[in-house]
């Protein structure tokens, strides 16, 4: 191990921020220290922001947070009074606002380097993670990887955004400063990690770490019952246009207009924020009958509320190429139910899936095809194998995460 085993991890979204977002850098920080190491946080203070979860906090002494203000608009907005935020899509991330490069939360970096400094100097710190996104974040690692002496991770979440800088940017030279930007990074870290094998043939290298859900949920998971007179579908996390719901609604109203499911009524359940265009596609369908959503809800609470449904339903959009591996993939997984999804062919989500023993898919984009899987998944429920032993589970956990984690490090500081 390292002569100096604390670790600095800079991320701009961490708890109590909710969504799905924060469970990486918060599986970091919960379970690095369980393997000798000192972690020592370094995010922001109270923002703009759709949801906080007060009830995902890190045990006494596993690591320490450091929160410092910003100058980014959703600091400044909160500053201001401003509490409620719609979830946001992706799509006008960027682009309405190009003086700040390469995103808007770039306005936190000065105070987290000003706080990073300090941290590194007083505990000699020799190992930097930065997670993205915000992209920016990682030029916090770049100003301190050239200050000191220091092994700095660059991991990264998504592509850049949740698409690829090729795709996000509506501005030119907005795009040729990203990928000036991304150059250097893949340049100048230490090491570069990625989510999935998708982001990281995108960066063009790396190791890649997969997320992982939170181990002390799966006894919340598995102590739901089912009711024999309904087959329940669960819904977990934001749907939106690259996370798309509408797939099995087309599927659900399909299989009702067949009267396929007779008196056994499929209904679906929704935990979490349920937007305009949520709403809008089921008043569509006419399924408002058959959805129930639940909002967004505390992670532990809208777990207890979803462990009652026999499956779990997933989807990614086909996107040219560019497929993000949602960390919600994780936590449904450790529910040890079937677990279905709408995916592209190739994609890590196709692959993830083709690995638990319960994994069901059928290749974007075939409502037809969905339905009959509904009704399959209907049809025998109870011979589906269910994963019950958390050893089994392991592979899907954040402490597996903090695992591969430290044995990069090892590796990284005997360089």
């Amino acid at each position: 191990m390292n002569e100096s085993n604390d670790i600095l991890l800079l991320s701009y979204y961490f708890p109590p921020l909710g969504m799905g977002g924060v469970g990486r850098p918060y599986a970091l920080a919960k379970y690095l220290p369980d393997y000798g190491y000192r972690v020592h946080v370094v995010s922001v203070k109270k923002v703009l922001y759709p949801a906080y979860d007060y009830g995902v906090a890190l045990p006494e002494g596993k690591a320490s947070i450091h929160r410092t203000g910003s100058l980014d608009p959703s600091r400044l907005l909160y500053l201001l009074g401003k509490r409620k935020l719609k979830a946001s899509g992706y799509s006008s991330i960027t682009g309405k606002w190009p003086v700040y490069l390469p995103d808007l939360k770039r306005g936190w970096n000065r105070f987290a380097f000003g706080k990073a400094v300090r941290l590194i100097e007083n505990n000699n710190i020799k190992t930097v993670i930065t997670t993205s996104p915000p992209p920016s974040t990682h030029m916090i690692g770049l100003k301190l990887k050239e200050k000191f002496d220091i092994k700095w991770i660059a991991d990264f979440r998504d592509f850049w955004f949740p698409q690829p800088i090729e795709k996000i940017y509506r501005h030119e030279f907005t795009k040729r400063f990203a990928l000036r930007l991304k150059n250097e990074i893949l340049e100048k870290a230490d090491e570069v990690v990625a989510v999935n094998e998708d982001i990281r043939n995108y960066l063009g290298r790396g190791e890649v770490i997969c997320n992982g859900g939170d181990e002390e949920l799966i006894d919340i998971w598995q102590k739901g019952s089912t009711d024999a007179k309904e087959f329940r579908i669960g819904m977990y996390g934001t749907f939106n246009e690259i996370v798309p719901a509408e797939p099995l609604f087309t599927a659900l109203r399909k299989i009702i207009d067949r009267n396929a499911d007779g008196e056994r009524k499929i209904t679906i359940i929704h935990g979490g924020h349920a937007d305009e265009d949520l709403r809008r596609t089921i008043d569509k369908y006419e399924l408002n009958d058959r959805v129930r959503l639940l909002g967004y809800l505390p992670k532990e609470q809208a777990v207890e509320e979803l462990s009652v449904c026999d499956a779990f339903y997933l989807a990614v959009r086909e996107n040219d190429g560019y497929y993000i591996l949602p960390g919600r993939t994780f936590d449904l997984l450790l529910s040890g139910k079937p677990v279905f999804g709408v995916v592209p062919h190739g994609s890590a989500i196709e692959k993830l899936l083709r690995g638990y023993p319960s994994g069901h898919m059928v290749i974007w984009k075939n409502e037809n095809a969905l339905a009959d899987l509904i009704m399959h998944l209907w049809k025998y429920r109870g011979s589906w194998p269910q994963l019950k032993e958390k050893s089994r589970l392991h592979r899907y956990t954040g402490r597996r995460l903090a695992e591969e984690y430290r044995s990069l490090i090892e590796n990284l500081v005997q360089k």
